[in-house]
């Protein structure tokens, strides 16, 4: 087995050694450009779970210029301090190399939850579905999908674009989606609802260009930009069907849910849902995703602000009532 490198702190780095830097961070916001003298430079954003500082590279050479990626570690080297134009720390790097045998969870903004316990919670779910199709399908997608669903981030910045942040999202949908059920179980099928929770965002894996290494969504792949994991999400359960349940009614209620997921025709959706499941669905997830912007900003603030919130398009208030953030729970 492979021995980890154990990431030191970029605040406790910084502070040990305030001229030099020499580690394994994570590249974000990359950006590349050219000197008036036409030679390239690049700058971009090195972070762990602790801090996040700018940093500028020179003479940037071909070698390098491959390397640098957004959402990837490298070894690297450079030297800081406070800049005269913007008052904070920054580093200008001296040199950068491929990293290797990271502990990535060490490193990677990520979310709190224990991934493998999670996932292991998650299956427990699924083998307890009643009807057989969906119980087969769903758990033949699990195993198929594990590593992806386990580390994936679930978009590119706008709600659980961390590690983990996909099966975050599915395991608070199926919370959020329980407590609906056990108001209303005479009109809604569980089995049928959280097997479509479980499909809905699969594809965004090809939808997305990922970090190998981080499991963060870096782009859009060109069949994300041609199709969309809704569209492409809606052909993944006949991958697992066999040929006399591609024309069950469950195979047919499930691609439904995937295709009305976004529920309007204008935020993106093919169809608007028609069944219980298909309008549930499409509630939870975008209370979920909303409520996890929500989540993050109020941290930001103290009880009595409030600032406008670019990814809910209005402003938020924190009040003096809201309590501290939580750490999810996983025993549903």
């Amino acid at each position: 087995m492979t021995n980890q490198i154990q990431m030191p702190a970029l605040h406790k780095e910084l502070n040990k050694h305030p001229e030099t830097i020499n580690s394994n961070y994570l590249v974000s916001e990359l950006k590349v450009d050219k000197t008036k003298k036409g030679d390239e430079y690049a700058k971009y954003k090195l972070s762990d779970k602790t801090a996040t500082v700018v940093a500028t590279h020179w003479n940037l050479t071909p070698d390098e210029k491959e390397m640098l990626q957004n959402n990837e570690v490298l070894l690297v080297s450079g030297n800081g301090g406070i800049s005269n134009y913007s008052g904070e720390y920054e580093i200008t790097v001296t040199g950068i190399q491929l990293s290797r045998d990271v502990d990535y969870d060490a490193l990677t903004p990520s979310e709190p939850i224990d991934s493998h316990d999670t996932f292991k919670k998650l299956k427990l779910v699924v083998s307890k579905f009643e009807n057989p199709i969906l119980k087969r399908i769903t758990l033949a997608l699990l195993e198929d999908k594990k590593g992806f669903l386990m580390n994936g981030s679930a978009a590119l910045g706008m709600h659980h674009s961390k590690r983990h942040g996909l099966l975050r999202h599915v395991v608070e949908m199926i919370q959020i989606a329980a407590n609906i059920i056990s108001v209303y179980p005479d009109i809604l099928n569980k089995d049928l609802l959280y097997s479509g929770i479980i499909f809905h965002d699969v594809m965004k894996q090809s939808e997305y260009i990922y970090s190998e290494h981080t499991g963060i969504a870096k782009d859009f792949s060109s069949d994300g930009v041609l199709f969309g994991h809704v569209v492409m999400g809606s052909k993944l359960p006949e991958h697992y069907a066999t040929e006399e349940e591609r024309d069950s009614e469950e195979l047919k209620m499930l691609q439904h849910l995937i295709l009305a997921h976004h529920g309007k025709l204008e935020w993106g959706s093919p169809v608007q849902p028609a069944t219980p499941e298909a309008y549930v669905l499409h509630m939870v997830d975008n209370i979920d995703a909303k409520l996890y912007v929500y989540q993050e900003e109020l941290a930001k603030l103290e009880p009595g602000e409030h600032t406008k919130v670019k990814r809910l398009g209005h402003s938020i208030y924190k009040t003096t009532l809201c309590k501290d953030r939580r750490i999810i729970d996983n025993g549903y």
